[in-house]
């Protein structure tokens, strides 16, 4: 932590009551005596006085996030916390919940709700349905645990989970009621684990991606990238430095998304995290298709294809196959480009992810427009609106698309217009009040 300095992110943290005024001094006391040779050794001999003197400094320290698991039982409280989870694991999450509640002294405890919270975000982002049933579990057996050192830690935690399900999900305003929660009881509970900061700030600031409020998001990344360090756990900085590169890239800075990334690419080790490190690769090659470096990516998702192997879900098989599009239409492939790309769409569907859907109909619009396939155009326009009326998406989503399928009918239809509406679609699945409007 001796290249942690004080910055102005953290001390506005501190001014709007985010972050106690004490890890500021922590965080100063400790860089200068890295700097300066004095100030080290007196504070050395400081440290010795209390300890002769029978205190401690108390000064510089981390509060772990559970300060439950350095009890001497700690294996003991482990050990009988996994054979609960499994037990809960093995049946839905309404009984679960119900015996929990119903539960005497079983199903209790921070190694439990800590164990919960570690599996929760194991499955993201794979699988939020699944993540979120994990949280929602944790938020159980906390809320029938004696509250003591570590209960806000992870209740508020928690809350960071939850509120970035939402997120996913398509609830902003819970979203946003979540991490307002997590947000009170880091100021009201005396939350001091700069893990929790960290967290928070990584999943509050893909809200505002998503409302496309760039600059607060990429103020909180940064600040989380800060509280990882100070925590001593630089290697989970990735997850804040994967944010930041979809933030570029969602700004249209595909080159900043590009290095960004690949820095933390860099701190993911693939035999420790593979779900994670193909997440970073995946993104790589999707940021370096913007910047239309096809081969690189072809030789990324070529590299890695073993690797996709391994996960089976939806969510990453079908991803692979709209990257496999994109780079195939890239390479001028148009054959496999259509096919890809039809399959993807229809996968789509068939998980019920029908806004998903409609962009990858754009992209095969795009083609239809590149080659004068009109009648097949229409076809396809005729096939999205039922699509984005499944969704109930806004009434400006369907406005846009009307306009857009007015368009196609009367042949009046251009790839700009079409490149345009995909562009809107994306921004408009967040944030409600975009309009669109035609070139």
């Amino acid at each position: 932590m001796t290249d942690i300095h004080i910055t102005r992110e953290l001390l506005a943290a501190t001014a709007r009551g985010e972050l106690p005024a004490r890890m500021l001094t922590e965080i100063g006391v400790e860089h200068l005596t890295s700097l300066c040779p004095t100030c080290r050794e007196e504070f050395k001999a400081y440290q010795r006085e209390q300890r002769s003197a029978g205190g401690g400094s108390g000064v510089i320290r981390t509060l772990p996030a559970v300060l439950e698991r350095h009890s001497a039982d700690h294996e003991r409280k482990r050990a009988a916390a996994l054979r609960d989870l499994h037990a809960l694991l093995r049946i839905p999450l309404e009984q679960r919940l119900e015996k929990i509640r119903r539960a005497n002294r079983r199903f209790r405890g921070l190694v439990l709700a800590g164990l919960c919270l570690d599996e929760s975000k194991r499955h993201m982002p794979a699988s939020f349905a699944a993540a979120r049933e994990l949280a929602q579990t944790a938020e159980a057996v906390l809320r029938y645990t004696t509250a003591g050192n570590g209960w806000a830690d992870l209740a508020a935690l928690t809350q960071a989970y939850l509120g970035n399900v939402a997120r996913v999900e398509g609830d902003p305003r819970q979203a946003r009621k979540c991490f307002s929660f997590a947000r009170f009881l880091i100021t009201n509970e005396g939350v001091t684990d700069p893990l929790i900061y960290a967290e928070l700030d990584s999943c509050e600031a893909m809200l505002y991606i998503d409302q496309r409020r760039f600059d607060e998001a990429e103020s909180l990344l940064s600040r989380s990238v800060t509280f990882y360090s100070l925590a001593g756990e630089r290697s989970k900085a990735a997850h804040p430095l994967l944010s930041l590169g979809t933030l570029y890239y969602n700004q249209g800075d595909s080159e900043r998304a590009i290095g960004m990334t690949r820095v933390a690419g860099d701190l993911i080790l693939s035999e420790t995290d593979p779900k994670l490190y193909l997440f970073a690769r995946h993104n790589l090659a999707l940021y370096l298709c913007a910047s239309g470096r096809w081969s690189e990516a072809d030789g990324i998702v070529g590299e890695d294809r073993e690797l996709y192997g391994q996960f089976a879900d939806a969510w990453t098989q079908i991803r692979l196959r709209w990257l496999e599009g994109r780079i195939a239409a890239g390479l001028g492939d148009a054959t496999a480009a259509e096919r890809l790309l039809t399959e993807t769409r229809d996968r789509f569907i068939a998980e019920g992810w029908n806004y998903d859907a409609a962009l990858v109909s754009l992209e095969l619009a795009a083609r239809y427009v590149e080659e004068g396939r009109t009648g097949d155009l229409k076809m396809l326009v005729e096939a999205m609106y039922p699509i984005f009326e499944a969704e109930e998406v806004h009434r400006e989503a369907l406005a846009a698309l009307l306009l857009f399928r007015d368009a196609v009918h009367e042949e009046r239809i251009t790839l700009e217009t079409v490149l345009r509406l995909r562009r809107y679609l994306e921004a408009a699945k967040e944030d409600l009040s975009l309009r669109f409007t035609a070139p």
